[in-house]
């Protein structure tokens, strides 16, 4: 995949691949030495550096959680950052839950370079993350 020329660009195609669930083009997005931070007070909090670390802590979300997008709600793009507020469902030990949930990227040269997530209900993630 060629990069997009801006961050605009950038943004609505990692947002309409999130849609399609494209993760061909999604991963492609990412710049081998991204930045994730999560928030809270779980072992996934802080920051996990480059994409390997990124893919393994978003692994771990999806199995502890069993994370599943449910709509990209709406899409904020500035200069050199986008906004993704997204709709996602959530389940550990029986109990369902949905949250929304925004991305905060920063993309340079064609490629998202930082993703800061946060939770609408952080006690309630790190209760789902915890160990």
């Amino acid at each position: 995949m060629d990069a997009p020329d801006s961050t605009a660009e950038v943004i609505r195609t990692y947002a309409q691949a999130m849609r399609e669930g494209d993760a061909a083009t999604i991963f492609a997005l990412y710049d081998e030495d991204i930045t994730v931070h999560y928030a809270g007070d779980n072992p996934l909090s802080g920051a996990h550096r480059g994409k390997p670390a990124m893919l393994a802590a978003m692994s771990e979300i999806r199995r502890r959680t069993g994370r599943k997008l449910l709509e990209v709600v709406d899409v904020m793009i500035g200069q050199d950052h986008g906004c993704i507020i997204l709709r996602e469902r959530f389940e550990r030990d029986g109990e369902a839950h949905v949250m929304d949930r925004i991305g905060v990227y920063t993309v340079k040269d064609g490629r998202i370079i930082d993703c800061r997530v946060h939770d609408a209900d952080q006690a309630l993630m790190d209760r789902l993350l915890r160990d």
